[in-house]
């Protein structure tokens, strides 16, 4: 009798390699995504932050609404693409909200806050830096950004 197929036992084999190696491979996966969105609001705050300097430079103070900068942002959030005015505006991944001396990305749906803090006086330096709560206290790590000191600002 010649019987061709499988056993019970090369299939659970194979099944356990899966398991295996889907474990090893699928949270390694997540945090390359993770990585990938956070460089993206890097980018938006960097912009965010080199037209609130020219603003300061004009001004000789930060402007905390969005339309008084001349970076043309726009809402990706639902059907709208209208031009981003307030302090606030969302995208699919980040909320972003800008005040006189920081201009910060906080993670939808996640326990993550990158914040940039302006350059202030004479020393020219602008801080980038990240807070985690929650059950992602290691996000911060994982996208490359050093944690927020106590007072919020860069360490």
């Amino acid at each position: 009798m010649n019987n061709r197929g499988f056993t019970l036992l090369e299939l659970l084999v194979v099944v356990l390699l899966v398991g295996i190696l889907g474990a090893i491979a699928l949270p390694q996966y997540f945090n390359v995504v993770e990585r990938q969105r956070a460089m993206e609001a890097m980018g938006i705050l960097a912009a965010i932050e080199k037209a609130q300097v020219r603003y300061y430079a004009i001004n000789d103070a930060y402007s905390t609404d969005f339309s008084n900068i001349d970076f043309d942002l726009r809402s990706n959030k639902g059907n709208s693409n209208d031009n981003v005015t307030g302090n606030n505006f969302e995208t699919e991944y980040f909320k972003y909200t800008l005040s006189s001396d920081k201009v910060e990305a906080e993670r939808v749906n996640n326990n993550f806050t990158i914040t940039t803090t302006y350059a202030v006086g004479d020393d020219g330096v602008t801080e980038t830096c990240c807070t985690a709560t929650g059950d992602r206290t290691d996000i911060c790590e994982i996208i490359n950004i050093k944690a927020c000191n106590a007072s919020g600002s860069g360490d």
